[in-house]
């Protein structure tokens, strides 16, 4: 008798143990026996098949759960992640949206879903917001956008926008957008522009500091208005050039090349100091300069220049100079400097062993001028010999207003032997005696007459005595030309003598 065919559910309980007559008969019929040992083979088919389907099920269970897992996760990063992400429809339309991005928005998700994202634009973004969105429709490539939100409590908030095309198919194209809170960026840039704006209204508002930015190939980046001033160049001409051709004389542009080169590469300080600087017009200026190594992060480090006009302070000081050591009517050194002169030269004497000299001249006929034409007139009678006496000596040499109508002269570096000295010093003193000797062309001015030239003649006696480094002191040469003076005056006058012929 033939088996029944088993269907596949019949593996799924156990099977019929057969009963021992019927094992009987099957043992006992060969045709039985190939009959059984089909149904085994098909049998334990079934059973390997059963057993694949088992793992498989197995397999589709764990990753559903891994799925699940990953699902749970993913919902976790797109609802918890540092930045807002949402979906806009091509109308603008708000299709999604994250946790994240509800808070930045300050609203419920309910609030937000189906609604237009321009609701949230300030105003005045509300362009720049529509020509984003329809710029990021026509291409496959992420576009940015910033935009000033105004939240629904009343708030404002800066974002941007990182927005990429999304496709579906067979739906319209949408907007996949990071929303990322800006805002503290903004504050921080807001007063910075804020700061740069005080720093350059506190430059512009020194009129007499002139203040230079340049960048490490010493490029001109801000040229203030004091600079403008003060070098003559517009910022329009300056910023740009390099500043050895601006205004650094051609002698220091090594000095200065090394400086700022080791500044941007090592930090050194470049030290202030007194700079003679050159102008657009090729003219000198003497200024102060001082410099600031700026290196804020993220940017290139700059140098700013602040240069200080001395050429006031020069004047002033100079006219100190005149005031303490030259006499304010023949611009000549005074008694104070004319010292100072004597004591250089006597130290030039003793270093060098020759001999120096020193004449005390007069003017002969001087009083009656003035007592004639005035003490005005008397003054340009002194100007025009002081001018004199200035082309008798060396550039080495002093000439000197000792008081009234008497001038001193030192003579220097004369040479070794007394005799020989005292020869040259005698030649000098002649040409000086010759040379006030000439009449004098004297203009007089009044306020309510014409002008009026007078001819003056006025001679000079002259004493001499030679010195040689400290034999003698100060006083001792100045008293023994003093004599030498006054000897010549007592021979007649317009005459020279030197003081070792009267002692």
């Amino acid at each position: 008798m033939a088996s029944e065919k088993p269907t596949i559910t019949d593996f799924n309980r156990p099977s019929p143990q057969p009963s021992a007559a019927a094992e009987t008969r099957l043992a006992q019929s060969p045709a039985n026996d190939v009959s059984a040992h089909s149904d085994t083979k098909l049998l334990h088919g079934f059973q390997v098949r059963q057993t694949e389907l088992e793992r498989q099920n197995e397999a589709l269970i764990k990753a559903h759960i891994a799925l699940k897992e990953s699902l749970d996760r993913y919902v976790d990063l797109y609802e918890l992640a540092p930045v807002g992400y949402l979906t806009i429809t091509d109308q603008g339309v708000i299709a999604d949206i994250n946790q994240t991005c509800t808070a930045l928005l300050r609203a419920e998700r309910q609030q937000l879903l189906l609604k237009p994202f321009v609701r949230f634009v300030k105003p005045e973004d509300a362009g720049r917001y529509h020509l984003h969105l329809s710029g990021v429709l026509k291409t496959d490539e992420k576009q940015t956008c910033e935009l000033e939100l105004q939240l629904t409590d009343g708030l404002h908030s800066h974002v941007r926008l990182d927005s990429l095309r999304l496709t579906c198919d067979g739906g319209a194209p949408a907007l996949r957008v990071v929303l990322t809170d800006i805002t503290e960026r903004k504050q921080l840039e807001e007063a910075q522009k804020r700061n740069e704006m005080r720093f350059r209204e506190l430059l512009e508002s020194m009129p007499s500091v002139a203040v230079q930015g340049y960048r490490r190939d010493r490029t001109t980046f801000y040229w203030n208005e004091a600079s403008e001033r003060l070098y003559g160049y517009t910022a329009a001409e300056a910023i740009g050039r390099d500043l050895n051709d601006l205004i650094i004389p051609a002698e220091m542009h090594e000095a200065v090349r090394v400086s700022i080169q080791e500044m941007f590469e090592n930090g050194t300080p470049i030290p202030a100091a007194e700079v003679s600087l050159r102008r657009k017009d090729g003219s000198r200026v003497d200024v102060y300069s001082s410099h600031a190594y700026i290196h804020i992060p993220g940017l290139e480090p700059e140098l700013l220049c602040v240069d200080i006009d001395l050429t006031e302070r020069k004047r002033n000081e100079h006219k100190i100079i005149e005031l303490a050591f030259y006499d304010p009517l023949t611009k000549l050194p005074n008694r104070r400097l004319l010292n100072d002169r004597l004591i250089q030269a006597m130290a030039t004497s003793k270093r060098s062993g020759r001999y120096g000299a020193l004449m005390f001249l007069d003017l002969d006929n001087f009083k009656p001028l003035n007592d004639k034409h005035g003490h005005a007139v008397g003054d340009l009678l002194l100007i025009e010999a002081a001018e004199r006496l200035r082309k008798c000596v060396r550039e080495a040499d002093t000439v000197s207003r000792f008081g009234g109508d008497e001038f001193v002269m030192v003579l220097t570096e004369l040479v070794e032997d007394s005799a020989e000295s005292a020869v040259r010093a005698g030649l000098i003193a002649e040409k000086i005696r010759s040379a006030l000797s000439v009449p004098y062309q004297l203009t007089i001015k009044h306020e309510d007459k014409p002008e009026m030239t007078i001819e003056h003649h006025c001679t000079a006696s002259v004493g001499v005595t030679l010195f040689e480094g400290h034999t003698a002191s100060q006083d001792d040469i100045l008293k023994w030309a003093d004599i030498a003076m006054y000897q010549a005056k007592k021979d007649g006058r317009n005459l020279i003598r030197f003081f070792d012929a009267v002692v």
